[in-house]
């Protein structure tokens, strides 16, 4: 099989059906097994996974790149069809982050933490 790796959430699609947001997610397949990178920000990952036929039921962990909302927004429902998983995530993804513009600052880190 090799290694096959699905883009889960991202900001386009082309295929109708399927949800873009911005954001991102992809599903690594290899010979030992398939690991979630990062899961969107909450509302595609779930609905194109099962329009692509992908059964997050085989993820074995998830790993997120970093603690924004538009890759770690997902996760509790994603942990909701997988059932209990490892995951995968640097300490500092679980502190609080901000975006400053205009001298307005707005929360932009994981909502489940």
């Amino acid at each position: 099989m090799g290694t096959v790796i699905t883009t889960l959430v991202e900001n386009t699609v082309r295929k109708p059906g399927l949800i873009a947001e911005h954001g991102l997610s992809f599903l690594i397949q290899t010979d030992r097994g398939s690991v979630l990178f990062d899961t969107g920000q909450g509302h595609a990952a779930i609905p194109n996974a099962a329009e692509m036929r992908v059964d997050l039921a085989s993820v074995a962990c998830i790993v997120l790149s970093h603690g924004h909302f538009d890759h770690s927004g997902g996760l509790s429902k994603v942990l909701g069809k997988t059932g209990p998983r490892k995951v995968f995530a640097h300490p500092c993804a679980l502190e609080k982050k901000y975006s400053v513009r205009e001298g307005r600052s707005r929360a932009i880190g994981m909502p489940d933490r």
